[in-house]
């Protein structure tokens, strides 16, 4: 009789066993693990910094939640715990790096706006305009005689002196003053880091802003970028520029 009782206890054991070996993968845990993978997209893109890791986070806690009400029938917890840390991680990396360059960008562009302002104040109009220009043609350009000038290029000084003028006069013979307002936005344009940055003017006749948009570029033959002044809107309405990031963009902002 006691025999038989074992053999009962023993077979039950075993079935218990063979039961719990074939418990069901939980769906929510795979799609976690999935959406972590994902995860690593943030880096690639603003969108992505804050959808993945909360999609995994969600799917992560209904894994858990599914396994912790019928332990014998799902399994995958460690599975969704992986993929919760991972989509941690991801997201604290992908913060951490577009907060550094954020920052990066913020005080290399406004270095270069107030180069180009500094300019201005002092009145010399040719030395702004060649800060319009990306390193490695300002240098080439610098070397030119004026009769060697470019026709395009002569007129476009013509332009910008004209735009200036009055307004660089005014800051000399102290009438006028420019003051540092915002780095209004960050962002890449046409793969280039740059920085609108905003000054407020205050001539005899009006108040206004003017927007300076500091780019970087590729030096040539080396891996580091120089600045130069891409565009400047004399006056400027205060948030109605855009930086134009394409998709894809390797930064979030």
């Amino acid at each position: 009789m006691a025999e038989t009782t074992n053999q009962s206890s023993s077979s039950a054991s075993v079935s218990t066993d063979e039961f719990a070996s074939y418990r069901a993968l939980s769906t929510w845990a795979v799609l976690c693990f999935v959406l972590s993978l994902l995860s690593v997209l943030s880096f690639a893109h603003w969108f992505f910094l804050w959808a993945f890791p909360v999609a995994t986070l969600v799917a992560g806690a209904l894994a858990l939640r599914q396994i912790a009400s019928a332990p014998q029938d799902w399994a995958g917890k460690r599975l969704a715990q992986t993929g919760v840390g991972l989509a941690i991680l991801c997201f604290v990396g992908s913060l951490g790096t577009n907060i550094y360059w954020t920052n990066w960008v913020q005080k290399g562009g406004r270095a270069a706006a107030d180069r180009f302002v500094g300019k201005l104040r002092a009145g010399e109009l040719e030395s702004a305009f060649w800060l319009t220009m990306p390193p490695g043609a300002r240098k080439q350009a610098e070397k030119l005689e004026l009769k060697d000038v470019p026709s395009e290029l002569a007129q476009r000084y013509q332009v910008f002196r004209e735009e200036f003028k009055t307004l660089a006069k005014g800051l000399a013979d102290g009438t006028s003053t420019i003051e540092f307002d915002t780095v209004e936005q960050t962002g890449d344009q046409n793969g280039q880091d740059v920085a609108a940055v905003i000054y407020k003017v205050q001539t005899p006749e009006e108040a206004k802003h003017i927007l300076v948009l500091a780019t970087t570029a590729r030096l040539s033959g080396t891996s580091d970028v120089g600045w130069h002044i891409g565009l400047y809107t004399n006056p400027y309405q205060p948030h109605s520029f855009q930086i134009r990031a394409p998709s894809g963009h390797g930064h979030s902002h």
